[in-house]
């Protein structure tokens, strides 16, 4: 008797001992990847070497009969293990196994079950037990695995179920039916952990949700993945930033030589943009890892530590950090222009995509301009561009449209197209362009007079030229300078006559001269030039003066026609028996006859006739009274 009550004592203490290593090992409360209902699961783990049947046991009060977990076993609890009559294609299966609407090895190496649940997201209890044997979980949203595809994982078997033992998996979906990803990971070494970078005054609000406002940056310097999951920040008043789901964009978990984000995610008054203020960092067992302490900010800018030395510098969130030496200079490049002919040439009046590569350093300006000059005058409109925020890379193509030029004031040619602050009206950058043509469509045929062009202190205007001008032929413009000013001009002054891009008077500086204009009195100068090979047409006669050296001229243009020579010819015809004159109108000279009838022609040699014979008879006599 005796005997066998040792054996059923020894028995039962087995027993015993087998399920108190049924234990719950991970849950997904909160799925990211599907409804709840369809994609809730619960892991168990029989930490033991005997196999344990659940028949008997329940699981927040559903049965679970009929399920064997052998020893070192992972098993699913699953809500909907395949796609039920809902028909939405949304179960466990579908997202952890092939999809296929049957759970067998093909799917993972582990076994699944059908088990009812609904687990609150905020926080809720897990409660295993087989009547005396109770494993239970009270967990909470800010343990992590909310709604981001995490789980929810335990980090050591033999430890309770507590906060500091649990932590969203490292892995997105989690570890259904393996180890844990966070398993042994209660001995971490947080010395490895820096703050490394932190935004105070990010532009705009300062206080809004993730991923905009204020953050923190920490980096790993270790060797291993370290879960940050309630750890915290602290400033100097003692607010407090806990890392966990709402804190963070995705893991808690930070990666070796990585880089974490912390948001203070609409929490007011974290850190201070103004005074003193310090930024601590914890471990989850409160215990201070790395503190810094700053004065004063700048918007847009963070403070980042370079080579051990912290300084107001371009935010690099989750990158490595930037010298501010390199990088608080704007730097504008003009790459491109499109739209350009197949010649690579533009029009007047067209419209050009200028390509550029802006980049706004620590600037508090923000509009740009895009224009083509030749010098300082313009021949374009402005597009402006505007960048707000500090530290940008942008890449734009800019349209800027070319004046007609429909009074060809502006030559064909080569001019230059300008990127700079609008606030400063300088170029940053330039990039050639040349113009060739005019896009006839934009100039209706209107009569343009530009004959004098008059400022305040300098006026100047033509007095006097030729409508028409022969080829080869010289002729004079005049022109009347006056100087109303309180100091002496020094004047250049010259002429030239062209079409399109060619000059036909020579070079286009031939008559150029140069006269020191008193103050307070006036000059008319006297310009000579001569059109060599111009077919008959119109042309354009352009004054051009410089005054005391400046870069921007002063311009005149007029109409000018070239004309071909004329003669005048008398010809005399011959009619029936009637003789008569006839003068003919002006008309052109070329290569031509003129054609006489043959009595006409006699008339005409009776007086030479007459002088011939009369002068040999004089020579007869002559040498008649010799002898």
């Amino acid at each position: 008797m005796n005997k066998f009550l040792f054996l059923c004592f020894v028995v039962f203490c087995f027993i015993d001992m087998a399920v108190a290593d049924v234990i719950i090992n991970e849950v997904m409360y909160n799925p990211g990847q599907c409804d709840d209902y369809d994609c809730e699961w619960i892991e168990l783990y029989n930490s033991g070497d005997e196999a344990v049947n659940l028949t008997g046991w329940t699981l927040n009060n559903e049965q679970l009969n009929g399920i064997l977990i052998q020893g070192n076993e992972y098993i699913i609890l699953a809500d909907e293990l395949i796609d039920g009559d809902d028909k939405d294609n949304e179960s466990f299966e579908m997202c952890w196994g092939n999809n296929d609407n049957i759970w067998n090895f093909s799917d993972g190496n582990f076994s699944a079950y059908d088990v009812s649940l609904s687990l609150k997201n905020s926080a809720d209890s897990i409660i295993i037990t087989n009547g005396e044997y109770v494993d239970r979980l009270d967990y909470s949203s800010n343990w992590g695995g909310d709604g981001n595809n995490y789980s929810l994982e335990k980090i050591s078997f033999s430890e309770d179920n507590i906060w500091n033992n649990w932590g969203a998996s490292f892995i997105d979906g989690g570890t259904p039916g393996m180890q844990n990803s966070i398993y042994g990971t209660d001995e971490v070494d947080y010395s490895v952990i820096r703050i490394s970078e932190f935004l105070p005054d990010p532009h705009g609000d300062d206080n809004a949700p993730m991923p905009q406002g204020e953050w923190i940056e920490l980096y790993n310097s270790g060797d291993s993945n370290i879960n940050l999951q309630n750890s915290f920040l602290e400033d100097l008043q003692g607010h407090r930033i806990y890392i966990t789901d709402t804190t963070v964009t995705g893991t808690t978990t930070i990666e070796p030589n990585g880089f974490l984000i912390v948001y203070t995610n609409g929490f007011s008054g974290f850190l201070n943009n103004e005074d003193v203020e310090e930024l601590k960092f914890y471990d989850k067992d409160s215990c201070l890892v790395d503190e810094i302490s700053y004065e004063g900010s700048d918007e847009g800018s963070s403070w980042a530590k370079v080579n051990e030395i912290w300084q107001r510098t371009m935010p690099t969130p989750e990158e490595e950090n930037k010298d501010y030496s390199e990088v608080k200079e704007s730097k504008f490049k003009i790459e491109k222009v499109y739209d350009l002919g197949s010649d690579d040439k533009a029009k007047f009046g067209q419209t050009i995509r200028v390509k550029a590569s802006l980049y706004k350093g620590d600037e508090t300006k923000s509009v740009l301009s895009f224009w083509i000059a030749d010098g300082d005058e313009k021949i374009s409109k402005e597009s402006k561009i505007t960048i707000s925020t500090k530290y940008t890379n942008l890449s734009a193509a800019v349209p800027v449209q070319i004046y007609p030029n429909c009074n060809e004031k502006y030559d064909f040619g080569d001019y230059e197209i300008f990127v700079g602050w609008t606030s400063e009206d300088t170029a940053e950058d330039s990039f050639s362009l040349e113009i060739e043509e005019i896009t006839d469509s934009l100039c209706e045929e209107i009569e343009v007079e530009k004959i004098s062009s008059f400022s305040k202190k300098f006026e100047y205007e033509i007095v006097s030229k030729p409508d028409e001008v022969k080829n080869m032929e010289e002729f004079d413009v005049k022109v009347s300078l006056e100087n109303n000013d309180d100091e002496d001009y020094d004047i250049e002054i010259w002429s030239y006559v062209y079409r399109g891009p060619k000059c036909y008077s020579g070079e286009r500086e031939e008559n150029k001269k140069e006269i020191i204009l008193d103050k307070k009195s006036s000059e008319t100068i006297e310009l000579s030039s001569k059109i060599t090979e111009a077919e008959q047409g119109d042309y354009n006669l352009k004054v051009k003066i410089r005054k005391n050296n400046q870069k921007t001229l002063k311009e005149i243009t007029e109409k000018i026609r070239v004309v071909e020579e004329v003669f005048e010819v008398e010809s005399t015809f011959l009619e029936g028996e009637a003789n008569f004159e006839k003068k003919s109108n002006l008309v052109k000279w070329r290569e031509a006859f003129v054609y006489e009838s043959t009595s006409f022609k006699a008339n005409k040699l009776v007086p030479k006739f007459f002088i011939s014979a009369l002068g040999l008879a004089l020579i007869i006599l002559l040498s008649t009274k010799t002898f």
